[in-house]
C-alpha cells in the first residue's frame, strides 16, 4: 500500500513539473470560503476553489447555473437541453454523480437519479455566490463528493440585501418562441430580511426530422426540443441577537420537456418527461467568542413522470428526502482550529418501474486547521461514513497550503466513497418485457471508492492571476452503465434477447489532468476596460472495460475556455468560447453524432439607459455549431434572445 502511495505522488509531482506555466489564483486572498468546514481565506485551504461572485453571474451570458459552471476549469458538462433543461456536470472527469451539490449548506443531490442534481430551486437574480472546490469532499461534507463540490449561497442566507426595498431581475424574449424571466424582490432591516424569487423558460424549440419515422417504427415524423420551466421561491432571514438567527427557505419547481434520447439510444424513444418539486430548509446559526454553530433540516419532495413512447405505460416516481445537519467550529489556540459535527439523511422512493425502496446514510466528522508557521497551513478531516447499502467506511482527507507573499503552494490527498443511487440500482426492474437499447439497473452493486492526490500553485497580483494544478485519481468499483448482453445479466428476469446498457461495476478506473487558468484586468482610458481570459483543462480517463460505457469517459479530454470582456462606458461586452476534443460517436439509425472537435461562442451586450435600467442581447451559439454532448440529444444552434433588465 506505500509503495502504491509513493507512486500515485510521484507521478502527480511528474504531471505538475512537466507543465511550464504562471499559477493562478482564482479568488482574492481575503474572501472567505467554505472549501473545509473551518472558514479561512481561500489561500489557506489548500484547495482547488474559484467562487463566482454575484456581479460575475450579471455579467456572464449564461441564463442558468449548469451554463454558468460550463465556462469554469477543470469542470466538464454533458448538456441535453438549453436554457437548464438539464445538465450533468462533472468535476476533473468525474461523473454528474460524484459531485456535491449543496444550496445554503443543505446538499441537494437527488437520490433517484443524478441527471436532477442540477435542478436548482433558486433562480439567478437571488444568488450571491457559487463556491467550486475542486478535488475530494467527501470527508468535510459527505458522500457523493468524489469530483468536488459546488456550493451555491443565496443573497438572504448571506445576509447580503440592500437596506430597505430592492428589486432586481430580467425579462426577455427570443427565437423559437423563447421566453425568459428572472426576478426577485427583497425587503432588509435591521432584524429581518425577506425574498421573493422567481424564473419562467419555455419555447417551442428547433424542429427535427425524426429517424425512428424514417425507419417505420414511429408515426411522428418530426419532434422539437420544447420547454416549459417554472420556479418560485421564498426566504426569509431574522436576525434573534447579535449573535444568533435564524434562516428559512421554500421553494417549488416545475418543468416539462421533450426528452428524447437523453437516456437512451433506442429506436423506440419519443421521451417526453414533467418533473416538479417542493424544496424546504430551516436553519439555525450562533456566533460565540470563539465558536460557531450551525443546525439544519431539510425535506424535498420530487415527481416524476417519464413518458418513453406513447404505446408504452409511462414511469412515475415520487421521491421524499430528510436531511439533518448539526455542525461546530471552534478555534482552540492562536494556532489551531477545529470543526466537528453530525449529518443523517433519509431517502425512499416510490415508482412504477424502480419499486418501492428506501435509504439510510449518517456521519460524523473531525476537521483541525494547523498553522505550523506564519505560512504554512495543514488541513485535515476524518469521517466516519455510514449508508444502509455499504455500512461503515472511514473517509480521511489532508491537504497543505505554503505562501510565499503572493505565490500559494499546495497539496491534497483525500478519499471518498459513493452508493449507487435509486436509479443504478433498480432502473427499469419493474417493466415487464423490457425493450433492447434501454438501461438496466443492479441491485448487487457495490460502493465506489477513490483516492485523489494533487499538487498545485496560485499566484495573483493586482491585475492578473493564474493558477495551476496536477491530479490524479484512482477509483475502485466505479458505477457506470455498460453496454451488456441479456444472456450475461443474471438478476433481472425482464429482459429479451439482445443488449442493454447494465448498471455495473468497474473494478479499477484512473484520471490524471492538468488545469490551468489565467485571467487579468485592463484600463485602457477613463471608461474603457478590457479583462481577458484563458482556461485549459486535459483529461485523460483509463478503464479496465472492454464494453461500451456510456459515462465514465464522456467528457472532454482537451477543453480551452476563452473568455474577454470590454466595458466602454455604460455598454459591456462579454465573449466566451469553448473548444472542446471528445471521443467521436456516430449512430446514423436514431441521428447520433458527438463530433470529435466542437467550437462554441456565447456573447452577452448589455447597455445601461439609465442607472438602473438598461437592456441586453445574449446570442448562444454564435457559430451555429451542430454538435451533441450526451449521444443522440441534440443542442440548438444559434439562438437569440434580447429583453430589459433592472436593479432598483
Amino acid at each position: 500500500m506505500l509503495r502504491r502511495v509513493r507512486y500515485i505522488w510521484a507521478k502527480a509531482l511528474i504531471i505538475v513539473c512537466t507543465v511550464n506555466a504562471s499559477a493562478q489564483y482564482s479568488v482574492s486572498d481575503t474572501t472567505l470560503v467554505t472549501a473545509t468546514r473551518i472558514e479561512a481565506a481561500a489561500k489557506k485551504t489548500g484547495t482547488s476553489v474559484t467562487v463566482i461572485s454575484q456581479e460575475e453571474i450579471k455579467r456572464s451570458p449564461a441564463n442558468t447555473v449548469d451554463e454558468l459552471l460550463r465556462y469554469q476549469v477543470g469542470l466538464n458538462t454533458n448538456t441535453r437541453g438549453a436554457f437548464g433543461v438539464q445538465n450533468d456536470i462533472g468535476i476533473r472527469g468525474s461523473t454528474f454523480s460524484q459531485v456535491l451539490v449543496l444550496v445554503d449548506g443543505i446538499r441537494l443531490n437527488d437520490p433517484l437519479t443524478g441527471h436532477f442534481n442540477q435542478n436548482i430551486p433558486v433562480p439567478l437574480t437571488e444568488i450571491a455566490s457559487i463556491e467550486i472546490v475542486r478535488g475530494p469532499a467527501t470527508a468535510n461534507f459527505g458522500a457523493d463528493a468524489v469530483g468536488g463540490l459546488i456550493h451555491i449561497k443565496t443573497k438572504t442566507y448571506l445576509n447580503r440585501h440592500a437596506p430597505g426595498w430592492s428589486s432586481t431581475g430580467e425579462l426577455g424574449a427570443g427565437q423559437n418562441g423563447l421566453l425568459l424571466g428572472d426576478a426577485s424582490i427583497s425587503h432588509s432591516d435591521d432584524k429581518l430580511q425577506v425574498s421573493l424569487g422567481a424564473r419562467y423558460a419555455s419555447a417551442d424549440g428547433e424542429t427535427y426530422r425524426n429517424p425512428n419515422f424514417d425507419a417505420g417504427i414511429s408515426s411522428i415524423e418530426e419532434y422539437s426540443n420544447f420547454f416549459d420551466m417554472q420556479q418560485y421561491t421564498g426566504a426569509v432571514r431574522y436576525e434573534l441577537s447579535d449573535r444568533s438567527s435564524i434562516y428559512a427557505r421554500l421553494a417549488y419547481e416545475q418543468r416539462e420537456f421533450a426528452a428524447k434520447y437523453f437516456y437512451t439510444r433506442s429506436a423506440f424513444d419519443e421521451s417526453t418527461e414533467e418533473t416538479s418539486s417542493l424544496w424546504t430548509q430551516l436553519a439555525y446559526n450562533t456566533v460565540g467568542d470563539a465558536s460557531v454553530t450551525d443546525v439544519q433540516i431539510g425535506w424535498k419532495r420530487s415527481e416524476d413522470l417519464f413518458i418513453f413512447n406513447p404505446i408504452f405505460t409511462p414511469n412515475e416516481h415520487t421521491m421524499q428526502q430528510y436531511i439533518l445537519t448539526a455542525n461546530q467550529s471552534r478555534r482552540i489556540s492562536d494556532k489551531i482550529s477545529l470543526a466537528y459535527g453530525l449529518q443523517a439523511e433519509y431517502r425512499e422512493i416510490e415508482s412504477s418501474d424502480r419499486g418501492d425502496h428506501s435509504n439510510v446514510s449518517s456521519g460524523a466528522y473531525l476537521s483541525s486547521a494547523w498553522d505550523v508557521t506564519d505560512h504554512t497551513r495543514i488541513n485535515s478531516t476524518l469521517r466516519l461514513q455510514h449508508d444502509d447499502n455499504y455500512g461503515v467506511s472511514l473517509v480521511p482527507q489532508m491537504s497543505i497550503a505554503h505562501q510565499l507573499d503572493r505565490l500559494t503552494l499546495r497539496a491534497g490527498f483525500g478519499s471518498a466513497v459513493r452508493a449507487g443511487d435509486f436509479t443504478e440500482r433498480y432502473i427499469s426492474s419493474e417493466i415487464p418485457m423490457l425493450v433492447t437499447g434501454r438501461n438496466i439497473g443492479n441491485p448487487d452493486l457495490q460502493e465506489e471508492r477513490s483516492q485523489s492526490f494533487e499538487l498545485g500553485a496560485d499566484y495573483g497580483s493586482e491585475n492578473w492571476s493564474a493558477s495551476i494544478t496536477g491530479f490524479l485519481r484512482q477509483s475502485e468499483n466505479l458505477i457506470d452503465f455498460t453496454l451488456t448482453s441479456s444472456s450475461d445479466i443474471f438478476n433481472q428476469d425482464n429482459l429479451q434477447d439482445g443488449f442493454y446498457f447494465y448498471a455495473t461495476n468497474v473494478s479499477e478506473s484512473s484520471v490524471k489532468g492538468i488545469e490551468f487558468s489565467w485571467s487579468g484586468e485592463m484600463a485602457l482610458g477613463e471608461k474603457l476596460a478590457l479583462s481577458p481570459s484563458l482556461q485549459y483543462t486535459y483529461l485523460e480517463t483509463r478503464t479496465d472495460l472492454e464494453t461500451l460505457s456510456k459515462y465514465i469517459a464522456n467528457h472532454p479530454s482537451h477543453q480551452l475556455i476563452l473568455g474577454l470582456g470590454l466595458e466602454v462606458s455604460a455598454v459591456r461586452l462579454q465573449w466566451m468560447s469553448r473548444y472542446q476534443k471528445r471521443n467521436p460517436e456516430l449512430g446514423e439509425s436514431v441521428n447520433a453524432f458527438i463530433p470529435e472537435n466542437t467550437w462554441t461562442h456565447d456573447l452577452r451586450i448589455t447597455a445601461e439607459l439609465i442607472e438602473q435600467l438598461g437592456v441586453f442581447v445574449n446570442v448562444t451559439n454564435l457559430s451555429d455549431a451542430r454538435y451533441q454532448e450526451i449521444f443522440g440529444a441534440q443542442l440548438p444552434g444559434r439562438w437569440f434572445q434580447g429583453g430589459i433588465r433592472w436593479t432598483l
